[in-house]
């Protein structure tokens, strides 16, 4: 209640330190989301190789070739056998962009001890694919695959269901994987 100016008390709202600093404090918070908001919408939050409508379809025979490409490449980068391995991880090196060689490298020898020691074969069969985002030399496809690990030390194969998000680039005139993403 306030007082009148003759001093007595007359109807009205009080409003306390405390309303005033919660009222502020809601008012900073809603600028802030509205401007988190602006700058998520126009791209500086999101990662290149997620579509938007900025990059989405824009030519229709990349989309074609590179979607194709994804799905043997995957197939072909994402499988190796004992018998072999350091010959298919060499012929395999081709089949990628110089700027993803060095993580393939490094993942291929993590695993080269014991696929020698084990025998281990790993068969990728893709089961299917989309092409999210395509332009005249990229295109970036999420490819639906089974991985198949099997050894003859062990009496059980093991089967697991992937998604990649598998980015190919021309390089020459060839798509070559430049990112893959297992998620």
């Amino acid at each position: 209640m306030t007082r009148s100016t003759d001093g007595a008390p007359r109807p009205g709202r009080v409003r306390g330190a405390g309303t005033t600093v919660v009222l502020v404090l809601l008012c900073v918070v809603a600028v802030l989301a509205t401007g988190l908001g602006w700058w998520w919408q126009h791209g500086a939050g999101r990662p290149d190789d997620l579509p938007t409508a900025e990059r989405a379809i824009s030519s229709v025979p990349a989309r074609d070739s590179g979607g194709r490409a994804a799905v043997e490449l995957a197939e072909r980068v994402l499988g190796y056998d004992a018998a072999g391995f350091d010959d298919e991880v060499r012929a395999t090196r081709a089949l990628l962009a110089p700027g993803f060689r060095q993580q393939y490298d490094a993942q291929m020898a993590g695993v080269r001890e014991q696929t020698l020691a084990e025998r281990v074969r790993l068969a990728v069969k893709v089961r299917g694919s989309a092409v999210s985002s395509a332009s005249a030399d990229r295109v970036v496809a999420l490819v639906f695959l089974d991985q198949v690990t099997s050894s003859p030390l062990t009496p059980t194969r093991r089967v697991d269901q992937v998604r990649v998000l598998v980015t190919v680039t021309r390089d020459g005139g060839e798509w070559r994987v430049s990112r893959m993403d297992a998620f």
